[in-house]
């Protein structure tokens, strides 16, 4: 009898060629930081995560908002997340690879909006045919 595996994830990841993420840490107090300045480039998206290179580590388990600039799109689509992980990345341009929970999405305080994961699902559906995962990357949590 043959072992089943279990897929590790729920949500497909997907790249987008051209897209880049500014992020900023968000705080508990009033004055928040600001986006970054340099835009980063996105490793690929899932409508429950991201993956991006980065020359720094944001701590891990922190609250962040990400702006996610797409090529074809005028105004960036701002999402909350949590950063889950990171790894150093084998490329010497950019030192990390940083892994993001995205909020849950609904109308409370604490979620991305709806219209956030139907964008998502867009973007699944206009770019999951035309990029495959890259092989030089290593899959993580």
């Amino acid at each position: 009898m043959g072992e089943m595996s279990l897929e590790k994830r729920l949500c497909v990841r997907f790249q987008i060629p051209g897209a880049e993420i500014k992020y900023r840490k968000e705080s508990t107090f009033f004055k928040k930081s600001d986006f970054g300045s340099e835009p980063l480039p996105l490793i690929d998206l899932s409508r429950g995560g991201i993956r991006f290179f980065a020359h720094e580590i944001p701590k891990f388990d922190s609250h962040i908002t990400l702006r996610l600039f797409l090529p074809d799109e005028p105004a960036p689509l701002v999402i909350e997340g949590i950063v889950r992980w990171y790894s150093p990345n084998p490329d010497a341009r950019y030192k990390y690879q940083i892994g993001v929970q995205l909020l849950p999405y609904g109308e409370s305080k604490n979620h991305n909006p709806p219209e956030i994961l139907e964008k998502i699902v867009a973007l699944e559906d206009r770019f999951l045919s035309e990029t495959e995962p890259p092989d030089n990357i290593p899959e993580t949590v």
